[in-house]
C-alpha cells in the first residue's frame, strides 16, 4: 500500500492507507439502516479498521466515491 504523505488530513488521500502507530489502517464502510446493528458492528470492527457510516444506500455510495474504503458491509433489503 501507498502511505498518506498528509498524515494530518489521512481522509483527504483518497485510495491510500494510513500508518497509525506502525501498522497500516484499513477503512470500512457500515451501510444500515438499523443503528443499533451499526453500534453492534462498529463495536465489533473499531480494533481493526477505521469506520465510516451511512445509515442509507445513496449516503453509502456518496461516501465510498469520496472516502474510498477498504471493505463495505451493506445492508442489501
Amino acid at each position: 500500500g501507498v502511505v498518506c504523505e498528509e498524515a494530518a488530513h489521512p481522509r483527504r488521500c483518497s485510495g491510500v492507507h494510513t500508518i497509525v502507530g506502525g501498522a497500516m489502517t484499513y477503512r470500512l464502510l457500515l451501510a444500515d439502516d438499523d443503528p443499533a446493528l451499526r453500534a453492534v458492528l462498529r463495536e465489533l470492527c473499531a480494533p481493526f479498521f477505521e469506520i465510516l457510516e451511512a445509515d442509507n444506500g445513496d449516503t453509502a455510495f456518496e461516501l465510498a466515491l469520496v472516502e474510498r474504503p477498504d471493505l463495505a458491509l451493506c445492508d442489501l433489503h
